[in-house]
C-alpha cells in the first residue's frame, strides 16, 4: 500500500528528517519526498500505513501536507493505472 502527500518540504534535510521520523517510528518499509516535483510529493510504503499517524507526525514536525487519494481504475489489476481523486 502506497499513500501519498503533497507537502511543503523545501530541502534535503527536512525531507531526511521526515522520512527518519516515518520510517523508524512508525516502523514503515518505506517514505521518500520527490523534491524534483512541484508539489514535494512525500510517498509512504507499507502493508499497512497508518495515516492518522503520518498526519500527525507532519503537523509535530511542522510540514504542510494534503493527502492525495488515489483510485484504482483498472479493475483486474492487469497494471498501475492511477486516478486522483
Amino acid at each position: 500500500m502506497v499513500e501519498v502527500f503533497k507537502t511543503d518540504i523545501g530541502c534535503r534535510e527536512k525531507a531526511r528528517q521526515v522520512c527518519y521520523v516515518i520510517e523508524c517510528d512508525l516502523k514503515h518499509k518505506k517514505a521518500t519526498v520527490d523534491l524534483q516535483d512541484c508539489d514535494k510529493i512525500l510517498r509512504v510504503e507499507s502493508d499497512q500505513v497508518m495515516v492518522e499517524l503520518v498526519k500527525l507526525i507532519l503537523k509535530h514536525l511542522d510540514v504542510k501536507y494534503e493527502h492525495l487519494i488515489y483510485k484504482s481504475i483498472n479493475p483486474k489489476n492487469t497494471g498501475v493505472i492511477l486516478l486522483m481523486l
